[in-house]
């Protein structure tokens, strides 16, 4: 091959496959930022007791609602990546069933065998009723309830861990990436766009009506995340050709804002605009990722929801700005625990001996 040759087949120095093989990157930051926004929404919601309680908005979104979205274009850019590298083996199953189980899991013992018993208003140890909570948490079930009399005076009453609702749609997405995967749909590339393409035009025709069919609000749910999630495959198998600077996040930012004054197209506008901020910022290291080297972001989202209720029963903090700065605060040193304990040595198991130990920038 000639020299020239070469060159052609090297992704240009200002394309986004270049700065993606720099693995000091800023994603775990970024990650973890993601979920301080879904807790933002939290503060307020624990405290009214109601949806649409959340404190900021932004053309109608929330910033917990576009936290989760970027949350799932990260998760696709990382979930393709992994899976072209290592393959769609029993190497992959193993290393999602690691990121995602042991630390649920620990979650659901902490919470029906120690918080349950300390803090229930009835008597607690009153059968294998104790245990629904947790086989609903673990089969990716209802999330609207908690160890039994976990604070009924609550405005969102017995109500332990409600941010996991999102965890099924995650699974979902694992498990279609894997099958299209192992089907070869990814090596289409033009296949790929123009389902990228269906589903946004899908998230601008159908939302509106979507409330009035029968299924309608989880067809939505499914939408928004495949949209996301799908956004993040997309970026990562063209990368060779995409480059996202300065100049692209500006022109998905002011595509945002005219969807967002029209109130049209909304939702496939915020998460290109989510996507081309969140990869413009993480495909560089911030200037404290160099001592960085955790992902709290899942213990912080698994944590933090429960912190919140525990706070909204046991203290008279009344403000969603004191709820988000109290509640992050405790919920920082639980997601440390959970990295560090949990979540980083079931990644050095699933990956087996022959592994070297992972980073967390590994974790996706």
């Amino acid at each position: 091959m000639t020299d020239q040759a070469v060159r052609r087949s090297e992704p240009r120095a200002d394309r986004l496959a270049t700065s993606l093989q720099n693995r000091q990157n800023s994603f775990d930051v970024l990650r973890l930022g993601l979920a301080l926004l879904v807790a933002v929404d939290h503060a307020g919601l624990v405290l009214a007791g109601r949806p649409g309680a959340e404190p900021v908005h932004v053309f109608g979104l929330s910033l917990g609602y576009l936290g989760l979205n970027g949350f799932f274009v990260l998760s696709g850019l990382l979930i393709i990546r992994s899976l072209q590298t290592r393959g769609a083996g029993l190497g992959f199953v193993r290393a999602r069933a690691a990121r995602i189980y042991p630390a649920l899991i620990a979650m659901v013992l902490i919470a029906t065998f120690i918080i349950g018993p300390l803090v229930s208003e009835t008597p607690y140890w009153s059968g294998a009723s104790i245990l629904r909570y947790g086989l609903d948490v673990l089969r990716f079930g209802p999330t609207s309830s908690g160890p039994y009399g976990f604070y009924p005076g609550n405005p969102f009453p017995q109500e332990f861990s409600g941010a996991l609702w999102s965890l099924r749609y995650e699974v979902i997405c694992y498990a279609a990436a894997f099958f299209l995967f192992a089907i070869g749909a990814f090596r289409w590339k033009v296949g790929v766009l123009i389902g990228l393409g269906a589903l946004a035009a899908a998230a601008v025709v159908w939302p509106p009506y979507l409330g009035e069919a029968p299924g309608g609000p989880i067809v939505a749910i499914l939408l928004r995340f495949a949209l996301a999630f799908g956004t993040g495959i997309g970026v990562w198998l063209l990368r060779d050709r995409i480059i996202i600077n300065g100049r692209t996040v500006l022109a998905a930012a002011l595509v945002f804002v005219l969807a967002g004054v029209l109130q049209r197209g909304l939702e496939p506008a915020a998460t290109f605009f989510l996507a081309a901020i969140l990869i413009w910022i993480g495909q560089t290291p911030l200037p404290f990722t160099a001592w960085y080297r955790a992902d709290l972001s899942y213990g912080f989202y698994i944590w933090h929801y429960p912190v919140m209720q525990i706070l909204t029963g046991e203290t008279a903090i009344t403000s969603p700005a004191l709820m988000f700065a109290a509640g992050s605060l405790l919920t920082l040193p639980l997601a440390a625990a959970s990295w560090y304990f949990i979540e980083r040595p079931a990644l050095n198991l699933a990956r087996g001996p022959r592994r070297i130990k992972p980073t967390s920038r590994e974790s996706g």
